[in-house]
């Protein structure tokens, strides 16, 4: 009768793993959203529970209590869902209901530097609710990653009557140059050939003080191109001369700009850009109050977050759409998470043991089935 009662609690056991596995491939197929309203559905919640009784039971089992290894992989996964339960949606609205105020699980501060708050928004800016503190952003930055050689970037701007009628009618088009190589300018029968590129240049003059090159220069910070031009037969060449750091128009065929800007519908109009860079990291100076007065100061970034009061405040990104810069600033919950790492690291050891107990009884066994090594005689 309890041999039969084991091998029953076993297969409630591996049944249990089974629709969580069930659930965690379905819920991956049915979006972040969608997969946690179905994990913190009621029927989820009795099957959380039910599965902490189920794992509360076997661990008190004398059988199990004997095997130590066996004893750890059980009390590990316990810990780690009542501590994925402690910081679950439903978990933190009982917390607040018995403790009379909002305790959310997460989501963002989105604050201008110098603007304080504790309240919460959702990815689509709603009120969700307040921290029991007051963040104040001092200040916020964002670290580039710019190319290694630095070059400027070429774009392109066609006319109306060299666009096809597929395109749109005068948006940039960015040509991936090189020196030496001839690109075609899409949506264009035009063609443009990079001659020269001078990392450091400086702009060369006829006797009549008119721009007609430009030549390399070590007291330079500035780039110059040397592009060519192929339309309609034609092949018109001209000067990219950067002087103060800003973009450089040149419209082809045509004077360069220094001198003439022909209409635009008349040119394929071509501007050498400073590189744009890739943000590498972003980073936000951020005061925690207590009440009035600084509690807490540090710079977080996207992998540096700052921990109060059980909550972790992560940078998470930055909005310039609007008329300023803001900080975008993640925040989560960190209810139950100790019990989950705790948890890992307790079920870990026990599957390590469990290996090493294994490996060590076979050993064991196949030395036994060898028997003693059979005594020489002696002649």
């Amino acid at each position: 009768m309890a041999g039969r009662i084991h091998r029953l609690v076993h297969w409630v056991g591996f049944a249990g793993i089974a629709l969580l596995v069930v659930m965690s491939v379905a819920g991956a197929f049915f979006g972040a959203v969608s997969a946690k309203e179905i994990f913190n559905s009621v029927p989820m919640v009795v099957y959380w529970l039910a599965m902490v009784c189920f794992l509360a039971c076997y661990l008190l089992n004398p059988r199990t209590l004997r095997n130590p290894a066996l004893a750890a992989v059980h009390l590990g996964a316990l810990l780690i869902l009542i501590g994925a339960m402690l910081g679950s949606d439903r978990a933190h609205r009982l917390a607040g209901r018995l403790a009379g105020r909002s305790i959310p699980v997460g989501g963002y501060l989105m604050l201008a530097e110098g603007e304080q708050t504790n309240r919460l928004v959702d990815q689509q800016g709603q009120v969700i609710g307040d921290l029991p503190f007051n963040v104040r952003l001092e200040r916020f930055w964002t670290e580039y990653h710019w190319s290694s050689d630095g070059r400027w970037e070429l774009y392109a701007v066609p006319p109306a009557d060299l666009v096809d009628e597929r395109a749109i009618n005068a948006a940039p088009r960015r040509i991936d140059w090189a020196v030496g190589q001839t690109v075609a300018i899409g949506g264009t029968d035009a063609a443009i050939t990079v001659l020269q590129y001078l990392h450091q240049a400086e702009p060369l003059y006829d006797d009549a003080g008119m721009i007609v090159g430009a030549a390399a220069s070590l007291e330079s910070g500035w780039p110059a191109m040397e592009a060519s031009l192929d339309h309609a037969g034609e092949k018109i060449t001209g000067w990219f001369i950067v002087r103060d750091g800003k973009p450089v128009r040149l419209a082809l065929p045509g004077p360069t700009a220094d001198i003439q800007i022909p209409p635009a519908e008349q040119s394929v109009e071509l501007f050498l850009v400073p590189p744009t860079p890739l943000p590498r990291q972003h980073y936000s100076d951020v005061t925690i109050l207590a009440g009035d007065q600084p509690a807490i100061r540090k710079t977080i970034s996207i992998n540096n977050p700052m921990r109060n009061d059980g909550y972790y405040i992560y940078q998470h990104t930055f909005d310039s759409s609007g008329c300023r810069d803001v900080s975008v600033l993640m925040v989560r919950s960190g209810r139950g998470r100790m019990l989950v790492f705790f948890g890992s690291a307790v079920m870990l050891a026990g599957l390590v043991g469990r290996l090493w107990f294994a490996s060590a009884r076979l050993g064991l066994r196949a030395g036994r089935s060898e028997g003693p090594a059979p005594a020489e005689k002696n002649t």
